[in-house]
């Protein structure tokens, strides 16, 4: 086996970026639809030429949903490719402005040799803080 055909047997630094893209999102997805509000183009817009009298006043502004997780709203850099690796940077959105400090948040990378992940290479569980900015770095 040469060299070569060696380095195929490794995930590349598109698959690596690609699984922890994806772990990225699968930790953020959950909390993205809580079922309770109908999706409906129509609601609130053209009462027609005129509001019937007993209408009421029109609908306010449905206030932010809360998030009761973190997520990577700055993406993920990397840099120093090489064959058997890279580094990964990435910062971890922890709440809402204005919501207490989380303490830490924990944040799970994997890398995989193809995107259903079927061939999970890595897992690694790191920790980061505001002293952090809650940044991560791995190498």
């Amino acid at each position: 086996m040469s060299d070569h055909d060696e380095d195929r047997s490794r995930p590349g630094r598109r698959d690596f970026l690609r699984g922890v893209t994806a772990a990225g999102l699968a930790a953020a997805l959950p909390g993205c639809d809580d079922g309770e509000v109908p999706l409906d183009d129509d609601a609130g817009t053209d009462a027609g030429p005129l509001a019937p009298p007993d209408a009421g006043p029109p609908p306010g502004p449905v206030p932010p949903r809360e998030r009761s997780y973190a997520t990577f709203e700055h993406g993920v850099a990397s840099g120093d490719p090489l064959p058997n690796g890279v580094i990964l940077w990435t910062r971890v959105t922890p709440g809402m402005p204005g919501d207490p400090d989380p303490g830490t948040v924990e944040v799970t990378v994997e890398v995989a040799r193809d995107v259903g992940f079927g061939t999970v290479d890595l897992t690694e569980t790191v920790t980061t803080d505001a002293s952090r900015d809650f940044t991560v770095k791995l190498d």
